[in-house]
């Protein structure tokens, strides 16, 4: 049941999107990284508020359209090959994991951030930040050791 409502919103808007064959209207940058524009001074349209006045909502609140209708709203065909190299670059991640810890970290948290972003659709500022929060305590002092060598 928790998978069944988490995900309702999702899979229906995605389906919207791709049989609607709906495109970005409401922005001059991709939806897919609208967000990381927010952050910069002025008003820009965030994704969720631009998927929202494509579907005609009548509260205020963004929609999550999923990664494919995230995707397929700014790059139709292309959605499956984006999808397909961020999912190699997370399966390189634990290829590398295997090596050492640090690389065990950057895969954690690159797996954590796609199970986000694959429910989410769109690209937050947060997931970039994590990035360099983790490789700043990755790279200082000395805190870091690995035990069993």
């Amino acid at each position: 049941m928790p998978l069944h409502l988490g995900f309702k919103e999702t899979l229906g808007i995605t389906n919207r999107i791709i049989s609607g064959q709906l495109d970005n209207m409401y922005t001059d940058v991709p939806l897919f990284i609208a967000d990381l524009i927010t952050i910069l001074p002025g008003k820009q349209v965030g994704a969720g508020e631009a998927m929202s006045d494509m579907f005609g909502a009548v509260a205020s609140g963004g929609l999550t359209p999923g990664l494919l209708g995230g995707l397929y709203v700014d790059f139709a065909g292309w959605s499956l090959v984006i999808i397909i190299l961020i999912v190699g670059a997370l399966y390189l991640f634990e290829l590398l994991s295997v090596r050492g810890d640090k690389w065990l970290v950057i895969y954690a948290l690159s797996l954590i951030q796609f199970m986000h972003l694959f429910h989410r659709g769109f690209i937050k500022p947060e997931y970039l930040f994590a990035y360099v929060i983790v490789l700043v305590y990755l790279k200082s002092g000395t805190f870091y050791k690995r035990r069993f060598e």
